[in-house]
């Protein structure tokens, strides 16, 4: 699907990782309560994989109502249309993962 999507928002399959990666630093800027936080909420493997799951069924809803209309929609609507459905992510968290990823303590490496 991953493909699909990147081909429906004319977008080459890096731009579309960038977008997600975009995605989800914001979503961490928005949920972190310091920069510590932020840096323990990108760390966590167990959190980025939920958020790309919720990512995953966001798309599949925005594909689901956009699917039938995909032939007569140009480039900028289906892009706008999929913004306003992802972003619905930010009403979204996984306070058990979140608490998780905040019990990591970040030893910094001296070299």
């Amino acid at each position: 699907m991953e493909n699909t999507i990147a081909k429906l928002l004319t977008l080459s399959q890096a731009e579309y990782e960038d977008k997600l990666f975009q995605l989800w630093l914001k979503y961490c800027c928005n949920k972190a309560h310091n920069p510590k936080d932020l840096q323990k909420l990108l760390a966590n493997t167990a959190l980025n994989k939920w958020f790309l799951f919720e990512i995953s069924r966001l798309e599949d809803e925005w594909w689901s109502e956009i699917g039938e209309y995909e032939s007569v929609l140009d480039p900028t609507t289906s892009m706008a249309l999929y913004n306003e459905k992802t972003l619905n992510i930010f009403m979204l968290s996984c306070p058990p993962l979140m608490d998780q990823a905040r019990k990591l303590n970040i030893i910094p490496q001296l070299n």
